[in-house]
């Protein structure tokens, strides 16, 4: 037999067999040898997979569209050992070669228009970053840092200077980012599409607005008039101390606008429906019912606290006039103990930039096939839980009429600490709550040296800020 047809029997060998058969073999080596034959294997293997020298390889600076499912997410900031979006999505940079393997989200500029906590989803996200281009007139070597001054309007409305975009406007011939992004992606984050930006382009400062939805759930018993007349009290230029999360650290200042907030019943604005039946509304039960805020920026859990204020006012544990109270930080310097409503109902729907600033988004031929059978699958899927959870329903019993404070939502939000008599029983072996003695919001305990901290942390940046200026 010669050496080629062994050659072609072992070839064919089941694998259990062909690895006794190397172990057999390698075992009858010298240790030296066996380690320089492995240590050849990885120097191939890298060569043949490795990507371009990214010493010399071009780059662009790109703004990318990306919605996702955040409930199977830790959140979408990237977080060392967990599972969030942006750590799903620096996998797939580097696995389509976009990015150097070893790159870090500073390493390549990256931003994003707004962070999401744990659970919460988004249709519109936005990121700035710099990836690899087939342009001619692409960045090799240190990428540029941007200039803040030009990250934003001006305020007489006049558009800032713009760096010209970092591989200018040839996209004729550049790569599909969404077609292989979405081959690396899991189906829960999709790419909708991309387009250049100017090297002062920021995905989170040049941003006009930023829109979110919360899905109150069914209307059932909840006031809506109580809850449309606190919505009013949010809009406008406040203090927000007291409606957020308000972590010292993040932030110097807790003052924001928002510009719009208000209720939708079944995708109509409730004010719409107000008017048309000349204040004499009738509401189904089952309608749904969503709150829509807009605002040039958001506190850390801003929108679940309003939405876990709303409920209270819906369910008539407390007056819309509590929303003034809450922005009066002279009356109430820190933020009394609620909870917030839960994450997984909230929804970031588009963050806005003039058209100067994000240009249309890049869509080809390929991509968009391929992103609307896939969406189309996803939204059928849910569709079908929707529909289950429907049907079981229906084969309940409606039993007595609930009150306002047995909301579903309403009962989840609420917790044993916002109220002196609070408890949870059996019957017919379902666990219910019970709320007896509520006690206000503004009536609760505060930190009281919350005013003092916050002053102390202003005047340490305005400190830093001078040294800085100086230098």
């Amino acid at each position: 037999m010669s050496l080629t047809d062994s050659w072609d029997i072992i070839s064919e060998l089941p694998r259990p067999i062909l690895l006794r058969f190397l172990r057999r073999l390698v075992s009858q080596l010298p240790d030296e040898q066996v380690l320089a034959i492995i240590t050849d294997m990885k120097i191939s293997s890298k060569k043949k997979h490795s990507g371009p020298d990214w010493k010399i390889a071009p780059r662009r600076h790109v703004a990318i569209a990306v919605c996702y499912d955040g409930t199977e997410y830790a959140g979408l900031a990237y977080q060392t050992d967990e599972y969030t979006v942006e750590n799903t999505f620096m996998s797939a940079l580097k696995a389509g070669n976009l990015i150097p393997p070893d790159a870090t989200q500073a390493d390549i500029h990256f931003e994003r228009s707004g962070r999401t906590d744990k659970g919460v989803s988004c249709a519109m996200q936005i990121f700035s970053l710099y990836v690899l281009t087939r342009s001619q007139h692409g960045l090799v070597g240190d990428l540029p840092n941007p200039d803040p001054r030009f990250y934003r309007d001006r305020r007489d409305g006049s558009e800032p200077p713009c760096k010209i975009s970092s591989g200018g406007d040839d996209t004729s011939n550049e790569i599909d980012y969404t077609l292989l992004l979405n081959s690396k992606l899991p189906s829960t984050i999709r790419v909708l599409g991309w387009c250049p930006v100017d090297a002062n382009f920021s995905a989170r400062h040049s941003a006009k607005s930023r829109t979110y939805r919360y899905v109150l759930g069914p209307v059932g018993t909840l006031n809506v008039a109580r809850m449309a007349e606190a919505c009013t009290a949010l809009i406008g230029h406040h203090d927000y101390r007291n409606v957020c999360k308000p972590v010292i650290s993040n932030v110097i200042t807790f003052e924001r606008q928002i510009l719009e907030c208000a209720l939708e019943i079944d995708g109509s604005p409730y004010s719409t429906l107000k008017q048309a039946n000349d204040d004499n509304i009738s509401i189904a039960p089952d309608g749904m019912l969503v709150l829509v805020v807009r605002g040039t920026a958001f506190l850390y859990h801003q929108i679940r606290c309003i939405a876990s204020l709303l409920l209270h006012i819906g369910a008539e544990l407390e007056p819309p006039t509590v929303i003034n109270d809450l922005l009066d930080v002279e009356k109430l310097p820190g933020k009394p103990d609620y909870p917030i409503a839960p994450g997984e109902l909230l929804l970031l729907k588009e963050v806005e930039y003039t058209p100067t600033r994000l240009p249309n988004l890049i869509f080809t031929s390929a991509s968009v096939g391929y992103l609307r059978r896939n969406i189309h699958f996803l939204a059928s899927r849910a569709y079908a839980r929707y529909e289950l959870y429907k049907n079981v329903l229906a084969q309940l019993p409606e039993g007595a009429p609930p009150q306002p404070h047995e909301n579903p939502l309403v009962v989840q939000t609420l917790t044993h600490r916002m109220t002196d008599s609070y408890e949870h029983y059996f019957e017919n072996g379902l666990r219910l709550t019970r709320i007896g003695r509520f006690k206000r919001i503004c009536s609760r305990p505060y930190d009281a040296e919350f005013p003092r901290k916050l002053s102390q942390r202003q005047r340490e940046t305005e400190a830093y800020t001078a040294q800085f200026k100086e230098e």
